[in-house]
């Protein structure tokens, strides 16, 4: 299985060779890359069935959220990742095992809903001491 990657740019300072624009799909010039490069994995942690990898540029493009969305059997909802970057504040952060992900309108803080799957086995309802345990790695 290929696991989605997602190349991230930061201009933190670091000089980088320029190369010649690419054109975009409307004609226009893509902005040249101004800083290092590395490859940032994306979703570290469990996966569903089938995923789809989305991204975001904040308005100044200056930061990307990227988030690896899955699915499980009979498209049920799954875990996904994120990772986001960010050249004014030359960061990369993320994180798996989430249920969805938003930056905030300034692009300063992402939000995200973290989650676990808890089975009760053949109960109906889950021991104290489960969910004790359930909030305390949240």
């Amino acid at each position: 299985m290929r696991l989605p990657l997602i190349l991230l740019a930061l201009a933190a300072g670091a000089t980088a060779c320029h190369p010649e624009p690419a054109s975009d799909h409307d004609g226009t010039a893509a902005p040249a890359l101004s800083g290092p490069v590395s490859v940032q994995r994306v979703n570290t942690g469990a996966r569903g069935m089938i995923g789809q990898l989305r991204w975001a540029y904040s308005p100044d493009s200056s930061a990307l959220l990227a988030v690896e969305d899955w699915a499980s059997i009979e498209a049920e909802a799954f875990f996904d990742g994120f990772r986001v970057a960010s050249e004014r504040l030359g960061r990369i952060a993320g994180r798996d095992s989430v249920w969805d992900v938003a930056p905030s309108p300034d692009w300063t803080q992402v939000a995200y809903g973290s989650g676990l799957i808890l089975h009760a086995g053949e109960s109906e309802s889950l021991p104290p001491d489960k969910v004790a345990e359930a909030a305390r790695r949240l």
